[in-house]
């Protein structure tokens, strides 16, 4: 039922120490003459936990604006607005390693579903729930592609974009973003092909430990190809039959 809802909290009958979780249990009060104790000792444990989480939080914060601001000012008036309107409904700052991280999260949450499916159980509104995730995950993307692009332009004058796509140049302002340089010459080729690298065996182990849902975002992305070429041809009098 969590996992249904995207709740990421689990129970289970395991132990804190069995489940690998760094943290001081509650105790069960009762109603015998040490429930004061205990009921002291739990409110000290749960004072301790909000404390530890009101920090944790605080410095993922500190971290997302930091990432942020270094893109913050090539966004237009307007786009600072959809991106608070997209960080509400993706319930996530916008920013370059966020949603890597809620595109993942979406990946596995929609494989999973997809293999119920397959099987016979109700997920339609799991898969509403994910359809509409995905979507405002889309427009916060291209969002993002046109300010990083305003930034390598910036940044990176000599860089050919012709020669480079919209997932290496992302790749390429968040390693500037993290060390904080700006590579030239040769460290720069040499950076670009490490990322061409690293997306290529990302993209090899999305489709191999996921096969199924792997085999489906592909079929989807033909019928989106086709969608554009098809509308192209029909600008230039053609169809996609006849090019077929």
């Amino acid at each position: 039922a969590l996992e249904q809802k995207n709740i990421p909290d689990r129970i289970s009958e395991k132990s804190f120490v069995e489940q690998g979780i760094a943290d001081t249990p509650m105790q069960h009060e009762g109603i015998n003459s040490k429930r004061h104790e205990r009921k002291a000792f739990n409110q000290q444990v749960k004072n301790y936990r909000k404390s530890k989480a009101g920090y944790k939080n605080m410095q993922e914060k500190v971290i997302n604006r930091g990432h942020l601001d270094s893109l913050s000012k090539h966004f237009s008036f307007n786009e600072k607005k959809v991106v608070k309107e997209l960080s509400h409904e993706l319930k996530t700052y916008i920013s370059l390693e966020s949603l890597d991280d809620k595109r993942r999260m979406l990946f596995n949450w929609k494989n999973s579903t997809l293999i119920k499916h397959a099987v016979g159980e109700d997920v339609t509104k799991q898969l509403l729930t994910i359809n509409q995730q995905e979507s405002s995950l889309k427009k916060a993307d291209e969002l993002l592609n046109k300010v990083v692009d305003r930034t390598t332009k910036k940044l990176y004058p000599e860089l050919d974009f012709e020669q480079t796509t919209a997932a290496e140049r992302r790749a390429l302002i968040k390693e500037t973003n993290s060390e904080q340089t700006i590579f030239k010459g040769s460290e720069l080729n040499e950076r670009l092909m490490n990322i061409r690298d690293d997306l290529l065996v990302r993209q090899l182990l999305t489709f191999t430990k996921r096969p199924y849902v792997g085999w489906k975002l592909l079929m989807q992305q033909e019928k989106e190809v086709k969608i554009e070429l098809k509308y192209t041809l029909m600008i230039h009098d053609d169809s996609l039959e006849s090019l077929e």
